[in-house]
Parts: C-alpha cells; structure tokens; sequence
C-alpha cells in the first residue's frame, strides 16, 4: 500500500490570497512524504514481501504484535536467515531493524543472582537435597542446582513475560586487563532472541562483581564492612566485610569499566537482533552487593568506619562520584545509541561526606567543612544530571516495590509505608519512563504477595516495566499462569498491561539510495518468528532509480 501524506501548510498554500503582502508571508511548502505500508501477518509473512520505493521515500510495518521485530539480514533463506542477521549500524541510512525498544515495558524475569556460585535453577520431583529450595509447587520443587548463571530455558520461552534482566559480573566479562570472554552473556542472549523476548543487561561491580586483578592493575582498592539495608536487625554487627573495592572515579578505574562497556555494545552490534533486542544498559559500578547503584558507607562505633576511608584515604567528594556518573552516561550514550539507560537508586546510598572531605564520626562529630552534606544529595544530583542531559533516553529504577497499601499513595515523604518509591514517581511526573523491581523473595514470598506489589505499581505509578524474580515466574507457570490473586489478572495480563503503556505496535524507516547505479535491496525477517515451523518469511525493499 502506498499512501501520500499532505501537510496542513501545503493546503494552505492551495487557499487564495487577497493581498499581495499575504502572499509574501507564504513559503513554499515542504514536499510530499510517500509512505508505503506493510502489514505484518500473524503468520510471520508480510503483506506485500516485496516492496519497491524511491529514495526518501518512507516503509512503516503495522506489526501483527507488540513482539514482533523487523531484522535486516544478510541472508534471505530459512532458516538461514536467522543466523545471518546483518550487522547494526546507527549510522547507516538504511538500518532498518527495528522497533528499538525505547523504555519498554512489561513483566521481566530477574536472572539467577550472579554472586559466587552463580547457580541456576532446576526443577527438581521431591526434595531438593543438599541444593536451596526456592520454591515447590505440588511435589515439584525448585532448586539452586541449575547451570551457573543461566536463566531457565522454561522462564525464556514463558509467554508471560516480555524480557529478562540479565545480571552479570564486572569479572564475568573482563576476566583480565582488557581480555573479554561473552560465553554467559551470549547464552543469554541466544536464549531471548529464540523466544522472542528483550533483556536489560547490567554489570556489577562491589563485592562480588570486582575483578580480583584491579589491585594488580595499579587500581587503588579498600576493605570495608557494611550492615546492608538493616543495620536495625542486629545493631551491634559490623556488617559483610567487603574488599577490593576501587574509587569508581579514579582514572584508570572509569578507563577499565567503561572501556568494558563499549566492547559489550561492539560485540552486541555485530548481530542486528542481539542489539535489538535490548532494552535498557543499567548504569552500575559504583556497588555493595548488587547492581544498585549504592557504596559501603557509614561510621559506626567499635566497627570500620567507612566514611573515613572513603574520605581520608580514597580522597572521595561528592563531586568525584558525580562525576564519574557523568562519565558513564556520556558512555553509555555513545556505545548504546537508541538506548535507554536505568538508573537503579538506592536514595540514601552513598557516604555522607562533603566537598570539604567532611563526614561524621563514631562519636558524632563533623571532621571538616561547616555542614554535613544531605542523605540524598548526591543521588538527586546523579538523577538530576542524567535527565537534564539525556532527556530522551534516562530512566529510574527502584528495587523494592512492595504489596499495595491499604492507604492512598500520593508520591509524598509523608506517603504510608508501601507506597512506591517518590524518587521514582518523581520522575515519572516530570515525564520521565520509570521501572521497577519487586521486592526480595523474602517479602514477596507468594504469587497474591506479587498480585499485589503489581496492582501498586499499577495503580501508584506510571511505571511501564516490573521485574519480578525468576521464582515467582516459575510458581506462575507451574501452577498453569492462573489468576494471581485478587486482582483476578494472571501474570500473562500484567505483562500485556504493563507492556501496554509503552510498547509500538509499527515500525518505520525512511530510506536512502546509497549505491551510484542500479537499485538496492534490503532483506528483512521478523524476529520473533525463528523458531516457528516454516518461518519466518523474508520481505524485500528494493530502492529503485
């Protein structure tokens, strides 16, 4: 089909003209935009496969489904062509893979916890043994016995989720200076382009994240110990000791972790549909024990006091760390282009030290400068600075959305204990795509547990992607994906709802002919359609002189 657009200031310069000084207010109108349409056929063919176009000209797909991608391969032949997806470029004029998932929504699963082991689940008939249960439906249990790191083969093919949130290691990628494996991340990867489905990807640094040659490297690292987000449960602990963490804004730090950043976006690039189907690049680095964005901080009597080795042996300011949040922006902006970056917050989680190099010590005194800095500055300044610079393309995130309270929610301080997190409905007011992840498996320890926390991030946010841990997936799945609680949704109702509020249902690429004589053709698949019997169909745009 082949349409031609008009705009309003062409039919304006149609209308009559009294005076000859109206008539020089006229400008000539810009031209006319010939769009043609393909329908994308629930079958995976299109309507019409081949299609012939002028250069500037422009192709939209009505896709059949909100999943449905436009490939552009190299290779025409099934199922050949689902191994030969030509190389993404954003600077080619005639990149045509898309929809690019920009802040995308839905219900994905969370990846096994990439800490040491970095097991898998399994499911497992009976007890679980010397394995972890995680879970049992009936007699089926399952267990922390599956291949390390990998996500289960049944929680990538569920209908019921869009993507996953792939958690990896520093040191899972970067296994020397400058030596990169991607075996993990490609299995991961392969996995969500058979099934159809996005991921977001973030590596974690912290902990257990931290590449054990960064001292070696010549990167200054320190030893710490935290109490985590609970210090009430035991106020006499020192916490997790925590060593061999690097100033995230020392040079040959940022050096090393973003350099690690481009060579994942290189390597994405090199397929078409592995770079598609990328949903968000989180933002990390600077870590405790997850990929949040969050430092050992704190000084606590008879305990390491780590504002003070922040401060008087890394040299730490607030504008340092902002810093180096900048940078990685700046990055991830230039590696992932089409991208949106999450920024995953704990609002209170770095070190209370001023520009002054000030903090308080154990016996509650500041050491330097006239005022302690606030317990949320710096993390309003990483966000502030992330949306005014990247408007188009910064997101929040907050890992912790908990069941629905009883009591209206209202993005306040003041909101009833539940209610989501305001630094993310903040965010969402001023226009901004926001996400979440659920609580932890000790909260949300149930399928109505989860209804819940989903019906609070329905109807107290905007937010248009839920993580949700890979247990309750498979307790949803096992138990037949019915209703989850009182809300009366299944799991596959809240990833169509929550999907809904940010996914397209076209695609559209203007063409540009590059080539000095003859025509160009492009061949393209749809995406989600390579593991179907039969499909997918090939299409064809041929730019013609």
């Amino acid at each position: 089909m082949r349409i031609v657009f008009v705009s309003a200031l062409a039919a304006l310069a149609a209308c009559t003209v009294d005076t000859a000084s109206e008539q020089d207010e006229l400008f000539d109108p810009p031209p006319l935009i010939v769009t043609h349409i393909v329908t994308v056929n629930s079958d995976g063919s299109f309507s019409p496969r081949d299609l012939h176009i002028k250069s500037g000209e422009r192709v939209v797909w009505n896709l059949y489904d909100r999943t449905d991608t436009i490939i552009h391969t190299t290779n025409h032949f099934f199922p050949d062509m689902c191994h030969a997806p030509a190389r993404y470029d954003a600077t080619d004029p005639n990149e045509l893979t898309g929809p690019m998932p920009h802040s995308p929504g839905g219900i994905f699963a969370l990846s096994p916890n990439p800490k040491p082991p970095g097991l898998g689940f399994a499911e497992y008939q009976g007890s679980c043994g010397i394995y972890g249960d995680h879970g049992s439906v009936g007699t089926t249990h399952l267990c922390a016995a599956g291949a390390p790191r990998a996500t289960m083969d049944s929680t990538w093919s569920d209908p019921a989720i869009s993507g996953v949130f792939i958690r990896l290691l520093w040191s899972d990628i970067e296994y020397a200076p400058g030596q990169y494996h991607y075996d993990v991340l490609d299995h991961e990867i392969d996995k969500a382009i058979a099934n159809g489905k996005m991921y977001s990807l973030a590596l974690e640094a912290g902990k257990f994240g931290t590449p054990t040659w960064l001292a070696s490297d010549g990167i200054e690292t320190y030893t710490f110990r935290d109490t985590g987000s609970s210090p009430d449960k035991d106020p006499d602990a020192c916490g997790t000791e925590v060593p061999n963490i690097g100033r995230p804004w020392g040079y040959k730090y940022k050096q090393r972790y973003f350099a690690m950043l481009t060579g994942i976006a290189d390597h994405l690039k090199r397929r078409a549909d592995y770079y598609r189907a990328l949903a968000y690049v989180k933002p990390s680095g600077a870590n405790f024990l997850t990929t949040e964005n969050r430092l050992p901080n704190g000084c606590q009597a008879r305990c390491t006091c780590n504002d003070e080795i922040w401060a008087n042996q890394a040299g730490y300011t607030p504008s340092k760390l902002e810093g180096y949040y900048a940078a990685q922006f700046d990055a991830i902006a230039a590696a992932f282009p089409g991208k949106t970056m999450s920024y995953e917050l704990i609002q209170d989680g770095f070190p209370q030290i001023n520009d002054a190099g000030g903090y308080v010590d154990a016996d509650d005194k500041l050491t330097a400068g006239t005022s302690q800095i606030g317990l949320h500055a710096q993390t309003n300044a990483i966000i502030a600075d992330g949306e005014a610079r990247y408007p188009d393309s910064f997101a929040v995130q907050h890992c912790g959305l908990q069941e629905k309270p009883a009591d209206a929610c209202y993005g306040r301080a003041d909101d009833p204990k539940g209610c989501p997190n305001r630094w993310v409905t903040d965010a969402s007011a001023a226009g901004f795509p926001t996400l979440f992840q659920t609580d932890n498996t000790n909260n949300i320890d149930d399928l109505p547990k989860l209804d819940s926390a989903l019906e609070n991030g329905r109807d107290n946010s905007d937010a248009a992607l839920i993580e949700v841990y890979e247990e309750r997936v498979w307790e949803s799945r096992t138990r037949g994906n019915p209703d989850l609680g009182p809300s009366q949704n299944s799991l596959e109702q809240w990833d169509a709802f929550f999907r809904g509020r940010a996914a397209p249902i076209s695609h559209e690429h203007t063409f540009t002919r590059t080539v000095a004589s003859g025509s160009q053709t492009f061949y393209y698949y749809n995406g989600t359609r390579c593991g179907a019997p039969g499909s997918p169909q090939y299409g064809t745009i041929t730019i013609d002189p």
